[in-house]
């Protein structure tokens, strides 16, 4: 029942992502909650698998509903999950406040270079359709979005103490 619970809870936060979320952006940029929820769980949870397949099923969530090839999204949240959670594991301590708020914003960095690395690589395979140019406007958009996301991230951290 706890795992339902659970994963009804992260359906809720990426249908919140990927349809209300969107009329709420500032500067037409938004935080991303499930990615914030994902180092949330990691940070918190322990459990290995658990958090290698809350990251799996956003990642599909993500690409059911996105207009990308399917599997960018499902790779990204899988491939930060592993190596943040092994990074916490191995050399880094879980008990600093900072450490997480250090992974939300470089974890966020992460998240647009691993995406723009999987549609590239979808793109010359030509399977991909979307060409990303990386102009001072989508720098500036993924600045506000880590910065949106330590926002989120600093009003989130206390619910981390319910997931243990």
């Amino acid at each position: 029942m706890r795992n339902f619970l659970f994963f009804t809870i992260l359906a809720l936060v990426a249908f919140f992502q990927t349809s209300l979320a969107q009329k709420m952006g500032v500067f037409s940029v938004l935080p991303n909650l499930p990615l914030v929820s994902l180092f949330l769980l990691i940070f918190f949870l322990e459990d290995y698998k658990k958090v290698v397949f809350s990251a799996l099923f956003l990642g599909l969530l993500f690409d059911f509903f996105s207009g990308l090839p399917f599997g960018v999204f499902t790779l990204t949240f899988v491939l930060l999950a592993l190596v943040v959670d092994m990074m916490l594991n191995v050399f880094i301590s879980r008990e600093n406040i900072f450490i997480f708020f250090t992974i939300v914003g470089l974890g966020t960095l992460a998240y647009y270079f691993l995406n723009i690395i999987f549609i590239n690589t979808f793109n010359f395979f030509g399977v991909g359709g979307l060409n990303i140019v990386l102009t001072p406007v989508f720098f500036k958009d993924i600045f506000l979005e880590v910065l949106y996301n330590l926002i989120l991230a600093f009003l989130v951290f206390p619910l981390g103490k319910f997931i243990k």
